[in-house]
């Protein structure tokens, strides 16, 4: 997440002509935490402080929440409250997880269509990683 979207980048963005952006959580984001809860927890907060952020902004801003993915279920009620409650527009997956979850990688990518509340589907971005040794085929 950028730290400063009010006033520098806002104003890269209109010295080239962008909009709107989608500031988001990047890699190594949640999935490099290994204790669950704190990744509950972070993302949590995370994706408060984006929605308190775009919500100042929202012509020119929008974001896509962070999520937990330790936690599979933490994760659906994330994505959900992210969506419906905090206004964000989806969601942005690293690449990894700690060896608890699956990985995402170009042969193995998440979902297409994650539902994010009944009957509606959000769109969501992920980032690859190269397996580990411990992975590689």
């Amino acid at each position: 997440m950028l730290l400063d979207i009010h006033d520098t980048r806002l104003h890269l963005m209109d010295e080239c002509d962008i909009d709107p952006a989608v500031p988001s959580l990047l890699s190594p984001g949640i999935q490099s935490l290994h204790d669950a809860a704190q990744a509950v927890d972070w993302a949590q907060q995370l994706n408060d402080y984006a929605a308190k952020h775009v919500a100042h902004r929202p012509d020119r801003f929008a974001s896509f929440a962070a999520l937990p993915m330790q936690d599979p279920a933490a994760a659906t009620t994330e994505i959900r409250r992210a969506v419906t409650e905090l206004g964000l527009v989806g969601a942005l997956v690293n690449g990894f997880s700690p060896s608890t979850c699956t990985r995402v990688t170009p042969s193995n990518p998440p979902p297409r269509n994650t539902t994010a509340t009944p009957g509606s589907t959000v769109p969501h971005g992920r980032s690859p990683s190269k397996p580990e040794p411990t992975h590689s085929a």
